[in-house]
């Protein structure tokens, strides 16, 4: 999975192979708990440099 945080976008290519129905489950329990947590930190990335930039222009002015 890519973060593009230009866009906000996500790219993402997942291949799986469940032995059984609960594996699958687990399977994508796991993958929308990783894709929450990456686009938690795609968000505060952003706005740390949101902040920042903000910053920097109070400054000028």
């Amino acid at each position: 999975m890519r973060i593009h945080p230009e866009t906000a976008s996500i790219t993402t290519t997942t291949t799986m192979t469940p032995t059984h129905g609960t594996a699958r489950s687990d399977a994508i329990s796991g993958c929308v708990v990783s894709t929450i947590n990456q686009l938690m930190n795609c968000h505060r990335v952003t706005q740390r440099e949101l902040d920042r930039v903000l910053r920097e222009q109070k400054i000028r002015t």
